[in-house]
């Protein structure tokens, strides 16, 4: 999704509201800011106790592996595969 904004007369920028619903970002929520010769990123910043940040990113991945129809077996060969 790209879209052009304009940078007010105080240098800030206000997020397009499919952006804000795209990421799921909240008025507590934190961005962290970097840039390059011309380019800016703006990633929202995982925020939570860090049993809450792991159970989001363990339902993430479980359904990636449902997605990608990933089994027991599947996981138990790369295991394998991993320890020798």
């Amino acid at each position: 999704m790209e879209q052009i904004i304009k940078i007010d007369s105080a240098g800030g920028i206000n997020l397009p509201r499919d952006v804000v619903a795209a990421l799921d970002l909240g008025a507590e929520d934190r961005l962290m800011v970097t840039c390059g010769p011309d380019a800016i990123v703006i990633k929202k910043v995982s925020s939570g106790t860090l049993e809450e940040r792991f159970r989001k990113l363990s339902d993430r991945a479980g359904r990636q592996f449902e997605e990608r129809h990933v089994t027991e077996s599947d996981l138990a060969e790369a295991v394998a595969w991993s320890r020798k």
